[in-house]
């Protein structure tokens, strides 16, 4: 950790995300194990903005055991597969669903910036979809993210929306919200609205678990 964090202090990065599953094991199954508080209050010393990326479990588990470690965190992404409670346990394979909003509830308690993020699908895009994402969000003072599927594996690609699916989600979600950042080139275009680009492996970058040789892998995201 700490000849990762002076790297990056030394090459001038501004903002670290912590993701990748859930960031309370990073040191193995058990979350007493965690060296979480160590990797974000060691960013925070080096000047580096920490935000945190969530299903809700990590950011339940800092508040209950770690709760000043939220003090050093400047913003929360928590993931949602669906804005209704059965798909998205059902898709998660787990009862986590109450997690999420807890951990909106946390952020709101904390002054932490959040934002719920789902990854839009061919499944989860529907009107009814897109308009209770927007009803939680105005609920828990959330910004909203949809970052659609790209496939990295053949399998995800039965996931993938068509393109009318893909435009009617963002056009709906576009007409009733502001937009702050667009990471989509597609629907820039055809909204007209400014974008910069995709900033992975160019202005970001991916770091990995530590491999059993000692290596930390690094890739665009």
């Amino acid at each position: 950790i700490d000849r990762i964090v002076g790297k990056l202090a030394s090459i001038n990065i501004r903002t670290v995300n912590l993701g990748g599953n859930e960031p309370i094991f990073t040191n193995g199954p058990n979350p007493k194990d965690t060296l979480l508080p160590y990797i974000i209050r060691s960013l925070y010393d080096a000047n580096i903005i920490v935000g945190l990326t969530t299903a809700g479990i990590t950011l339940t588990h800092l508040e209950r055991f770690y709760p000043e470690t939220l003090t050093f965190l400047n913003d929360m992404d928590i993931s949602l597969d669906s804005p209704f409670p059965e798909e998205h346990n059902a898709n998660r394979g787990a009862p986590l669903f109450n997690h999420a909003l807890k951990a909106l509830d946390i952020c709101n308690e904390y002054g932490i910036n959040h934002t719920i993020v789902m990854c839009g699908m061919n499944w989860n895009l529907s009107d009814r979809h897109i308009d209770e994402l927007i009803r939680l969000a105005r609920e828990y003072r959330a910004f909203v993210r949809i970052n659609f599927i790209k496939p990295t594996e053949p399998e995800h690609m039965e996931k993938v929306p068509n393109a009318a699916t893909y435009y009617r989600a963002a056009s709906r979600l576009l007409s009733q919200c502001q937009s702050v950042e667009m990471g989509e080139p597609l629907i820039s275009a055809a909204a007209s609205l400014p974008h910069k680009g995709c900033p992975c492996g160019t202005k970001s970058f991916r770091i990995h678990s530590i491999t059993p040789d000692g290596k930390v892998p690094v890739s665009p995201c």
